[in-house]
């Protein structure tokens, strides 16, 4: 693609759609609202010691269990939309994908699990993850999102990835026949212990969360 349209060419149009995705208008935190965040922190970060842990020996498992799980089930469940976040570690559909995704948003319709709307994957950042192992999930959840798209005839997927303590979000959407994007709208090095919530709650970040659902 840099040989035949140029690096260039290739801004404009990623730009293009990020606009599109994430309008200048897009909703922000209020001040009142990043105030009460800071005030939380004080309180907790006062009373409370947390040892950060050490990632040649956290598991995928324990990185989703205990860091992630919480806070992506904030921005992304809903459950007046009936909208479900989970670790499924396997298939969704053998029709649909023959790729396991790590994490799965979908639709609930009465005790089971309806239309996938979007995928997220998890490596553990330690020594033994290379950057082509990342790069590879980020394509396989690429592919599973046009997948979903084309079956269900969605305007767009989203999709995550989770580095360590990384975490990065796409928009997969398909523009025309046969023509998809996946555009990175957010990433952000979340908190690994509680000492670290300070660093984590800056106001870009929690505007770029308040912007991503």
């Amino acid at each position: 693609m840099m040989k035949i349209f140029g690096q260039r060419a290739l801004n404009d149009v990623c730009n293009q759609v990020l606009g599109e995705l994430m309008p200048a208008n897009t909703a922000k935190i209020s001040d009142s609202d990043f105030i009460k965040v800071t005030n939380t922190i004080n309180a907790v970060d006062s009373k409370t010691l947390s040892v950060r842990e050490d990632t040649s020996k956290i598991n995928e498992v324990k990185l989703q269990s205990t860091y992630f799980d919480v806070f992506l089930s904030e921005i992304t469940a809903d459950q007046d939309q009936q909208v479900a976040l989970r670790w499924a570690n396997k298939s969704v559909r053998h029709e649909l994908t023959d790729i396991r995704p790590d994490a799965i948003i979908s639709t609930l319709v009465q005790h089971d699990f309806g239309c996938p709307l979007g995928f997220g994957e998890t490596k553990t950042g330690n020594v033994s993850t290379t950057k082509q192992a990342v790069n590879l999930d980020i394509s396989r959840l690429g592919i599973t999102c046009k997948r979903a798209i084309e079956r269900h005839d969605l305007p767009a997927c989203l999709a995550s990835m989770i580095n360590g303590y990384s975490i990065s979000f796409f928009i997969v959407s398909k523009r025309h026949d046969c023509l998809y994007t996946m555009t990175e709208i957010a990433s952000l090095n979340f908190a690994s212990s509680l000492s670290d919530l300070h660093t984590f709650a800056t106001r870009k970040n929690l505007d770029l969360l308040a912007a991503t659902p």
